[in-house]
């Protein structure tokens, strides 16, 4: 067996980088014209912060099922998308075609309907803590 030296993985800036220097960029403004506001904005951050991981946790207590991922991945998503297209088609009173297009149409509809949900939820969370304080 011969060895082979593990490729180190290549640097990934995060994701939203640049909001997150826009943040930092809106903060130092905010530090030099107004310092005296800096607690009020840090603290407010920090529970808008803690509401929408609240709301991500909350999504995912109240629809354990109801995870995007699920529906698009393994055969388990094969099975998920036939039954929720027979029971479509059952409560619609028509005959839909399933086949592969019809399944992963089903699929791809259902994991966008989940990521809304769950948008909705974590929305709803920010919204309740950010109006309430």
């Amino acid at each position: 067996m011969r060895f082979t030296p593990r490729k180190l993985p290549r640097f990934r800036p995060p994701r939203m980088g640049w909001c997150m220097a826009l943040a930092v960029v809106l903060l130092l403004g905010v530090a030099r014209f107004a310092p005296q506001n800096l607690p009020v904005i840090m603290y407010k951050g920090s529970l808008l912060t803690l509401a929408s991981v609240g709301g991500y946790w909350l999504a995912r207590w109240v629809f354990p099922y109801g995870r995007p991922d699920q529906w698009l991945t393994g055969d388990r998503a094969v099975t998920l998308a036939a039954s929720a297209g027979a029971m479509l088609s059952e409560r619609m009173g028509v005959s839909l075609p399933v086949g592969p297009g019809t399944v992963l149409a089903v699929a791809v509809g259902m994991a966008c309907v989940s990521m809304i949900c769950r948008a909705l939820l974590i929305l709803g969370a920010m919204l309740a803590v950010g109006l309430g304080l």
